[in-house]
């Protein structure tokens, strides 16, 4: 005879679905990630500064005051081809390039990048995953981009 058990248990959220799956994807080793204690011993005041622990990622920061940065991948020379997620939502990039010549519009594709990820502070991300290459991407991030950075929020 054995006594009674007594479980509780909680219902999964949202969150803690995302940063399982978060961590899975850590496990298997592709790609580079930054979970929130990581992000705050950095003590950067933008997400794109972030990004400069990836191998092969330049990030220029333009001065306080100054919002925006630039953002390039070195295998991803195609600035269109960089696609950011944040909560499981691709990112439209590139809408307002219209009008532009090539090397204009590569400039503007760097720097929306860069203003996409700065709309969210560090203080509000709970990891991030960059893939530099598309053999990196995993499936469920993957499109026609050559990169992809991927951040959760708490």
């Amino acid at each position: 005879m054995l006594p009674d058990l007594v479980s509780t248990a909680r219902p999964a959220t949202i969150f803690d679905r995302k940063m399982a799956d978060f961590r899975a994807r850590r496990e298997r080793g592709f790609g580079k990630f930054l979970d929130e204690t990581d992000i705050q011993a950095m003590h950067v005041s933008r997400t794109a500064e972030v990004l400069r622990v990836a191998p092969g990622v330049r990030v220029s920061i333009n001065p306080p005051g100054v919002p925006g940065s630039s953002v390039r991948f070195a295998r991803c020379p195609q600035a269109t081809k960089v696609s950011v997620w944040i909560d499981g939502f691709k990112q439209p990039i590139g809408s307002d390039t219209l009008g532009f010549n090539a090397w204009e519009k590569a400039n503007r594709l760097q720097a929306l990048t860069g203003e996409l990820l700065d709309r969210v502070a560090p203080q509000q991300i709970a990891g991030i995953e960059i893939y530099v290459g598309t053999a990196q991407i995993p499936a469920e991030f993957r499109d026609d981009s050559c990169a992809a950075i991927v951040v959760w929020t708490k």
